[in-house]
């Protein structure tokens, strides 16, 4: 899985590769971010600041839908 975030302070997006990094990126608990995205199983949240979508990578066109 991939996360798609996008800073709305200054319209900027980046993507990371885990919660971990999110967590780093954007100064969010990497617990509430767990939970979030695991225990809740919700694709997006989003603050005052930050803008998260859970995303998956298309490796090949096999993935692909």
């Amino acid at each position: 899985m991939a996360f798609w975030i996008l800073n709305k302070e200054n319209n900027t997006p980046a993507i990371c590769g885990s919660i971990v990094i999110v967590s780093k990126f954007t100064e969010i608990e990497k617990n509430f971010l767990y939970e979030v995205f695991s225990r809740k199983k919700l694709s997006e949240f989003e603050n005052e600041k930050w803008r998260i979508f859970k995303t998956q990578i298309i490796r090949s066109l096999r993935n692909a839908r």
